[in-house]
């Protein structure tokens, strides 16, 4: 997996980065079952944290990043000012 060097890819890494992103949402609901919100925070972490590898594997440009991070922070100011976070 890793180059001769024994340093990841930016390709790898973004494919390492995908995996725990799956696993955040769990471990958020996991190790905070009294918070109503946990599971949508998890989401939303998720998809920050796939931007990222796609930004890492090319997929994605820092623009998109940005954009992904902010709807992400939008949404989160939003729940909470409504009193649904």
């Amino acid at each position: 997996m890793a180059a001769k060097d024994g340093k990841l890819t930016k390709e790898e890494a973004g494919e390492i980065i995908d995996e725990i992103a799956d696993l955040i949402p769990a471990i958020l609901t996991g190790a905070f079952p009294a918070l109503p919100y946990a599971a949508y925070l998890g989401q939303g972490l998720k998809i920050v944290v796939e931007s990222v590898a796609r930004h890492l594997r090319g997929d994605a440009s820092h623009a998109d990043l940005e954009e992904a991070t902010g709807k992400f922070v939008a949404l989160i100011r939003e729940r909470r000012d409504s009193g649904t976070a």
